[in-house]
């Protein structure tokens, strides 16, 4: 008796889902809800973008600093990779001396690019932030901010390409 009131009561709850016969509404599209009309697209009011104003003497400062940030620790970087791809060349097994030598100097080649990424990262937070304060206007300080982020971008593209292709070497 204990086993057949549950089964009693889900038997019920469930014969509510069964739908009952009936008429049931389309499932066809309402006239309302087909494109219909005749208007012609209207051309687009296209307007010259005007003149970005002069950054301000901080900013361009600024960005300035990071960009040189980025390029010393380029140099830094281009130095050791000659070091670094020697070592991935002349690397041997998985575990072995060599293959040591060459993990070492890989990864003294990826610090190396860290001031690029961090003078990355901070001119993405100050594009970011002068997006907003512009609210979508092309000012100096966002154009000279675009500039630098486009040398330093190049920068990092590079070096993350020599550290991807010298992991590949090694880890093959």
């Amino acid at each position: 008796m204990n086993r057949a009131l549950p089964l009693l009561a889900a038997t019920l709850v469930f014969s509510g889902c069964v739908a009952s016969p009936g008429r049931y509404p389309s499932l066809e599209r309402r006239p309302a809800e087909r494109i219909t009309g005749s208007a012609a697209a209207v051309a687009p009011d296209v307007q010259a973008l005007p003149d970005a104003e002069a950054p301000s003497v901080d900013l361009a400062a600024h960005v300035a600093q990071l960009v040189e940030q980025a390029r010393a620790g380029h140099r830094i970087f281009t130095g050791k990779q000659d070091v670094a791809q020697r070592a991935v060349a002349a690397a041997g097994a998985f575990g072995t001396e060599s293959w040591a030598t060459a993990s070492t100097a890989l990864a003294e080649i990826e610090s190396a690019q860290d001031p690029a990424l961090q003078a990355l990262a901070e001119l993405d937070q100050i594009e970011a932030d002068r997006q907003v304060d512009a609210a979508g206007a092309l000012t100096g300080d966002i154009a000279t901010v675009l500039a630098a982020r486009a040398e330093v971008s190049r920068i990092v593209e590079q070096e993350t390409a020599v550290v991807g292709t010298l992991s590949e070497r090694i880890a093959g």
